[in-house]
């Protein structure tokens, strides 16, 4: 949590001259014609943004701190084409071919990931299944006879 207030303070203080730059001299200074209805609805943009903001980035800390980097990675990945292909549905996009290989071929490296993590966690598992050292001892006669 620390590190998301002081990654967040740090973006929210470099913002601040772009912000009066670009929008902040207008909406100071009252010089549009419905200045509470515009400051209402903008309060309520800042609230939703800053809270999925946060939302995303806890989801992201979290994540990360449960799986390994590579694994966040392709979540992340998926995370894009998923977008890509929602806004591709949402506004009736055309898809070149380009395109549509392009997106087979992230989807054919996922699963091929997918399959090879797969084998790797079976590996670990039988390693992890095998004795190095005895754990037990027992005592037998010379007839090799537990006793």
């Amino acid at each position: 949590m620390n590190m998301m207030f002081y990654s967040s303070f740090i973006s929210f203080t470099l913002m601040i001259p772009l912000w009066i730059y670009s929008d902040g001299y207008h909406l100071l200074s009252g010089n549009h014609d419905n200045s509470q209805g515009i400051n209402m609805t903008l309060i309520g943009y800042f609230l939703l943004n800053g809270t999925t903001h946060f939302a995303q980035n806890w989801f992201a800390f979290t994540t990360l701190s449960l799986s390994s980097p590579v694994t966040y990675s392709v979540a992340s990945l998926v995370k894009r084409i998923f977008v890509i292909v929602m806004s591709i549905i949402w506004f009736g996009q055309t898809v070149s071919i380009t395109q549509g290989l392009g997106i087979l071929l992230t989807f054919l490296g996922l699963y091929m990931y997918q399959k090879a993590k797969q084998e790797v966690d079976k590996r670990e598992s039988k390693l992890n299944n095998i004795e190095l050292l005895p754990t037990t001892t027992a005592i037998t006669n010379n007839n090799n006879k537990v006793l």
